[in-house]
């Protein structure tokens, strides 16, 4: 006799009700096809049982107990993941600015005005939710986000900023971007909260849609105060000889999952993903990043800098899929974590899986404390043991952090690294 599987945390059912879904999509007045998505996406939650690959390799339990049910370490309940009041579902303030010959619409307002567009493309090919509970709940309860078209042949002088301010505990936003044929721009996207000590959570979805040659430019910024738990699917599509480069920031939150993923479904398609990460205290990090090479001649990177201080834990999961008929293709991924205090850890995990033989591919992982030698270096340059650290993380993290496009918004993540590793 087999065993049965035992579910972690509680019965969805009795959490986020079918009645719940359908007064929040009145609420919403969204078209017919999105209420029966959100009601599909319901039925999936309800019956899907936590994910094997959430646990991490440094907790006994998996990162959906972790969030659901251990109230003891400040967890949130599921029951308080969910917008419970229809009537106030619009929930953060989101503004849209520099759109450069973009079509930029918020969420709510593309779903009357280019409904058949949306349709197209929401959480179709790109997030499923039956990837995960999580995007199935996102699937279900999803209120806020924008709606970014890139014109053929479109080359935007100027980024594209979407900050959104979370104003209340439960955020569940989307981005969706469709960059046409030859058409190229950046997309500055940031989160931050408005209130800070009140346990929250937010659900963001991000989907990137690059046509062949075009070339999009994503800069991700999460500054989410340390109460707010946050999980995050980004995807992309690449076309023939397109290109899509993440750049991902991630400061904030208590626990942070983030998920990015690539398919490069064109020849000669290019994925580069880059990320920083910088923790203190408690805070926890799983990041994952997935490039798919489904065509031949595509190419891909990934590298991943953090610094962790405190009792900051991190686990970073690298895949790499070359498919049989991708051949010629030129794939690789790096990462690289300092660790400043003798509670925090990192694990890093990259895998490869390879169906052909005509590739280039290569990983490499490095999790250390600080260099004794630069710090002793520094030291008989007259600088004290805070500041020497405070120079190696800075020069660390520089490569990353000054290709931020926004000198304003630069200058507040270097600010950040100043006041949190020299606290």
């Amino acid at each position: 006799m087999g065993t049965k599987r035992r579910a972690v945390g509680p019965d969805l059912k009795s959490v986020l009700s079918r009645e719940a879904v359908e007064a929040l999509d009145d609420a919403l007045g969204g078209p017919g096809w999105l209420r029966k998505k959100r009601l599909d996406a319901w039925e999936t939650a309800a019956k899907m049982l936590p994910p094997s690959y959430l646990r991490q390799t440094y907790e006994e339990k998996p990162f959906w107990s972790y969030l659901i049910t251990d109230h003891k370490k400040g967890a949130v309940p599921l029951k308080d993941l969910v917008p419970p009041n229809p009537a106030t579902a619009d929930r953060g303030t989101l503004t849209l600015s520099g759109v450069d010959g973009v079509a930029a619409q918020p969420l709510r307002e593309a779903l009357h005005e280019q409904e058949g567009f949306v349709k197209q493309y929401f959480m179709n090919d790109g997030v499923r939710p039956e990837e995960n509970v999580f995007a199935a709940l996102h699937g279900a309860a999803v209120h806020d986000g924008a709606v970014l078209h890139v014109p053929e042949n479109h080359e935007a002088e100027h980024p594209v900023r979407v900050d959104l301010v979370m104003e209340e505990a439960t955020h569940f936003d989307h981005l969706l971007i469709v960059a046409e044929p030859n058409s190229r721009v950046t997309v500055v996207d940031t989160i931050r909260a408005a209130v800070d000590g009140e346990k929250g959570y937010r659900s963001g979805v991000v989907e990137i849609f690059a046509k062949d040659g075009a070339h999009v430019n994503y800069v991700g910024v999460q500054e989410l105060p340390y109460d707010v738990a946050s999980f995050t699917h980004k995807r992309s599509i690449v076309g023939r000889d397109a290109r899509i480069d993440w750049l991902d920031i991630t400061f904030g939150g208590s626990h942070t999952k983030s998920d990015i993923t690539n398919f490069l479904v064109g020849p000669g398609g290019h994925a580069e993903v880059r990320g920083a990460i910088l923790g203190d205290k408690k805070q926890l990090y799983e990041l994952s990043t997935v490039t798919i090479h489904e065509a031949p001649m595509t190419s891909g990177m990934m590298f991943i800098r953090g610094a962790l201080r405190d009792e900051a834990r991190s686990t970073y999961r690298g895949l790499i899929h070359i498919k049989e008929k991708a051949h010629g293709v030129n794939s690789n991924q790096e990462e690289d974590t300092i660790l400043l205090s003798e509670g925090a850890r990192a694990d890093a995990i990259p895998i490869l899986e390879i169906d052909n033989n005509d590739v280039r591919c290569g990983h490499a992982a490095h999790v250390g404390e600080l260099d004794a030698e630069q710090l002793f270096y520094l030291g008989t340059r007259g600088l004290g043991e805070v500041d020497a650290k405070l120079v190696v993380v800075e020069g660390f993290l520089e490569p990353l952090l000054r290709d931020v496009p926004e000198a304003t918004l630069q200058e507040r993540l270097k600010q950040a690294v100043h006041r949190r590793v020299a606290a």
